[in-house]
């Protein structure tokens, strides 16, 4: 696939990238989208390669893309893809800030869904929308090298620590479970939980011994 490129699978490397995570994490309560969270990524294509093991299962080889562009302005943060079962999963990266997930209103007894959470709900709506078009030309083979996908959505927004009452937490696990967009699931996640599920991917690896 053109637009894409190969990433072998490595523990090792895997096991420092993630290392790497934790660090970044414990360095500051706030990370920014544009300035931390994206250029980090983009130097951990094994970190990257394995935030597609939350949809695609461990193979030899993940195919990710940076901020690829679908056609025009349709652009994912991350795509992680598995060229055999032609199944890809759509990033969408936010900042990790206080207000990334939910913001305080004082006339409202339940905090408001941010603006960021909600733009990048809609980003999902575009890419989606642009998927299907595709499929009624040439593009998405041209994209996927493949003409038939399967898909699904990841954003990875806020702290745990940002969550100031358990109905925050709730609410943001029901939107995860629930939420589906012409019948393809967009998970949402935190980075701390982002980091607990990576790290649980490699704890699966050395118990099948492929540390």
């Amino acid at each position: 696939m053109k637009s894409f490129e190969t990433v072998s699978l490595n523990s090792k490397q895997f096991e420092r990238e993630l290392s790497d995570f934790r660090n970044l994490l414990d360095s500051s309560d706030q990370l920014d989208e544009r300035k931390t969270i994206l250029p980090f990524f983009r130097t951990r294509k094994q970190l990257c390669s394995f935030i597609g093991a939350f949809y695609v299962e461990l193979n030899n080889a993940f195919e990710i893309s940076f901020e690829k562009p679908l056609t025009g302005d349709f652009k994912s943060d991350l795509i992680v893809g598995d060229a055999i079962s032609k199944k890809f999963l759509f990033v969408e990266f936010e900042s990790a800030k206080p207000n990334s997930i939910f913001e305080t209103r004082n006339s409202r007894y339940y905090k408001k869904w941010s603006t960021s959470i909600e733009k990048a709900y809609s980003q999902f709506v575009d890419w989606f929308w642009k998927i299907e078009r595709m499929k009624r030309s040439n593009d998405l083979y041209d994209f996927f090298g493949n003409d038939l996908i399967d898909y699904l959505g990841l954003l990875v927004i806020g702290r745990d620590k940002f969550f100031t009452d358990k109905s925050d937490e709730e609410r943001f696990i029901w939107r995860r479970e629930n939420f589906e967009l012409n019948g393809k699931r967009i998970f949402c996640v935190t980075y701390d939980q982002l980091y607990k599920i990576l790290s649980q991917r490699l704890e699966s690896l050395k118990l099948i011994g492929k540390e």
